[in-house]
């Protein structure tokens, strides 16, 4: 099961047979790439509580189930419960989250605007369940740091935390760009943190208002390093290597061809004073319907190196470089969503920003 606590629930389903099925296993691996993760065991009665969980996400937000419920209906009767120790005991298996400050502050707005009432619950210091409650599915810890929380499924986009009065006291103040079905607000909060640096005390409102797309843009601004290579989409050989190559990265498919990420290992940058949503992505690799392939990151050390590997994979199948880019501004997701089947007719349309090839 792939269970999204924001927004999609029960997102998505396989199934295998035997011990360790390759199938579960190449998707196991996958998703632990793309998170950042590691694997935690749990018990049966936890995965029964959790799969009933996030059958409420679903519900609350009309998503339908994925394919195959006829297979995992047993997962879903009868109603698993828990005691609130055993719920915590979960909880700390799944939130993994270091004692430091600004992994704190960034996971408390992060699960807070994105309407993750469990995750956010788990961040305050006085969550707890009344004494001799038995915890169902749909229950939630009760708890008071609930000034920044935002019931519907908002993105933290961007946020930066500086530090605000004397630094004993543990109190610092985030401005957060927040995005919601394309509008984008500008948040300033204060959070307080217990003195083991572990758990929110509380999370305050300083100010919020809506700012444009052009104002989240420049807010968010960072370079995007591109190589464009020309390669032989209609040959089966170079195709199959180029499939085992991003085989471990997570696959998008657009209209005009298909994107691979490649996620950092760990999810070291939500420790950063200045945390951006796309910060756990290494490189990016998009291999269009028509003969191109665009690989992209952040810095010109990280494209270089995902240019090597990639050249070793594949060898000795002829690609041809084509141009390399610095652009100031983003543009791979531009070009994506834009319907031009070439990079250079797609920059040849469109102005602003700074290119050196």
């Amino acid at each position: 099961f792939y269970l999204d606590a924001e927004e999609y629930g029960i997102e998505s389903y396989i199934e295998g047979y035997d011990h360790n099925p390759p199938e579960i296993i190449t998707e196991r691996e996958r998703l632990f790439n793309a998170l950042g993760g590691r694997p935690v065991s749990i018990t049966e009665k936890e995965a029964r509580f959790l799969v009933q969980t996030h059958l409420h996400i679903n519900k609350k937000y009309n998503q339908d189930l994925p394919e195959g419920r006829e297979k995992f209906n047993f997962m879903l009767k009868p109603e698993q419960t828990l005691t609130p120790e055993e719920y915590f005991q979960l909880y700390d298996k799944l939130c993994d989250v270091p004692p430091m400050p600004r992994y704190i502050v960034n996971h408390c707005i992060m699960r807070s605007v994105s309407g993750d009432v469990r995750g956010a619950s788990y961040m305050a210091a006085d969550a707890y369940f009344p004494e001799g409650t038995i915890v169902t599915p749909d229950m939630v810890p009760q708890f008071e740091m609930t000034g920044i929380f935002n019931d519907q499924p908002a993105t933290l986009c961007r946020n930066t935390i500086e530090v605000h009065g004397d630094p004993s006291e543990n109190v610092f103040l985030s401005e957060s760009v927040i995005e919601y079905r394309g509008s984008y607000r500008l948040m300033t909060s204060e959070i307080k943190l217990t003195p083991e640096c572990n758990k929110v005390i509380y999370a305050n409102k300083v100010s919020d208002f809506k700012i444009t797309s052009a104002e989240a843009a420049m807010l968010m601004n960072r370079s995007e390093y591109i190589t464009v290579y020309e390669v032989m989409v209609d040959d089966p050989e170079f195709m199959a290597s180029f499939k085992q190559f991003v085989e471990p990265y997570t696959e998008t498919t657009y209209d005009m061809g298909k994107m691979y990420i490649n996620f950092n290992e760990t999810n070291a940058h939500v420790g950063r004073s200045v945390y951006r949503i796309n910060d756990d992505i290494h490189a990016m690799y998009y291999l269009t319907d028509f003969g191109e392939l665009l690989i992209m990151a952040y810095d010109f050390p990280t494209v270089q190196e995902a240019e090597m590997r990639m050249a070793l994979s594949l060898y000795p199948h002829p690609m041809t470089v084509t141009m390399k880019y610095e652009f100031k501004e983003p543009v791979i997701y531009e070009f994506i969503k834009s319907g031009y089947d070439d990079f250079g007719h797609f920059l040849s349309s469109i102005s602003g920003g700074t290119i050196n090839k």
